[in-house]
This record gives C-alpha cells, sequence and structure tokens, in this order.
C-alpha cells in the first residue's frame, strides 16, 4: 500500500512517503526539496478517542524514547493517531520501549 503525509510548516512542507511515492516526488518538486531521509520506520500508535482529554501523552511518549536513545525524525498526530518516524535500525528498541508503557 501507499503511505503519504504532507505537514505544511511556516517554511517548507514535511512529505512522508514510501519508497514507491519517492520518484514522483522527486520529479514533482524538483529543486526545491531540503532533505531526504531514508531507512526510516513508521511507529503507529491508536489511541482511544479519549487521548484528547488526557494531557501529557505525546511528552510521556517522546520522553520515553529519548530516555532509551532513540531519535524521532518526525512527529504527527491525527486525532487518535500519534505518527513517530524513527531510524529502521532503532525499530525493534522503540517497539519494546513503548510496549513496555502501553
Amino acid at each position: 500500500s501507499s503511505v503519504f503525509f504532507m505537514v505544511e510548516g511556516s517554511e517548507a512542507f514535511t512529505v512522508i512517503t514510501n519508497e514507491h511515492n519517492l520518484d514522483r516526488i522527486k520529479r514533482a518538486l524538483e529543486k526545491k526539496i531540503i532533505k531526504v531521509e531514508a531507512r526510516l520506520s513508521m511507529l503507529l500508535i491508536k489511541s482511544p478517542p479519549e487521548i484528547e482529554e488526557v494531557p501529557g501523552v505525546t511528552a510521556f511518549l517522546t520522553s520515553a524514547l529519548a530516555q532509551n536513545n532513540i531519535n524521532i525524525a518526525e512527529l504527527t498526530s491525527c486525532w487518535k493517531d500519534t505518527i513517530f518516524m524513527i531510524k529502521e535500525d532503532d525499530t525493534g528498541r522503540a517497539i519494546d520501549v513503548l510496549k513496555a508503557w502501553l
């Protein structure tokens, strides 16, 4: 399946996609690309709707990863979904860390 997320910042867009779409995006955006980061894994945490009312959930999860020396390349959320992009090599460790807390 195809993955495509785009987040607009104040001065740039972040595009998250899989290898399948990469060449097409590179052609479409040509010289506007600032950086391409490959070999990332997407960790998607699905939460119940009540997540909206719980303060500090994202801070808690990001702290748990940081305390285990796992850098988050990108973080985005959409209602019940919290999406972390991390280095592929950190995937197993990140899953273990998050499973211990979830």
